[in-house]
């Protein structure tokens, strides 16, 4: 008895209320009344997905009245703008287990990295920057 949450992409109906068609089925355990929510993971940036919850309990067994959706966000990464990268840069980056270092000499590109973090808890975050000398800009 619980609660699952059907995961389906844009691609297929949204109509196609069957268990069995759906991409995905996310059981979210026993619940009790009220607000609550559930990590997913291994969806895809800039995808459409449509969900539905399906209900079972000891009175029978049912699905919600309508199909919503949501919208996976793309991480957006600006543009190295530096000119003088060999002057001044990111020399370090630390945040949950990623800690990473780069030198003066060109960008160092660490986009494919990723840490796991969790909705409520707190993370420090430190840049550290490397320079060769001081001025006034």
């Amino acid at each position: 008895m619980g609660i699952s949450a059907q995961i389906l992409p844009a691609i297929k109906r949204q109509q196609d209320y069957y268990r069995a068609n759906w991409d995905h089925q996310e059981n979210l355990g026993i619940k009790g009344a009220g607000t609550f929510y559930h990590d997913i993971s291994g969806l895809n940036p800039g995808t459409d997905y449509y969900y539905r919850y399906y209900a079972e309990n000891s009175a029978g067994s049912d699905w919600a009245n309508s199909t919503e959706s949501f919208t996976t966000l793309v991480g957006d990464y600006c543009d190295c703008g530096g000119t003088t990268y060999n002057m001044e840069w990111i020399s370090r980056v630390q945040f949950n287990t990623i800690d990473k270092s780069s030198t003066g000499n060109g960008y160092a590109d660490y986009t494919s990295i990723s840490t796991e973090v969790t909705r409520g808890n707190t993370y420090p975050l430190t840049v550290t920057i490397g320079q060769t000398g001081s001025w006034t800009e």
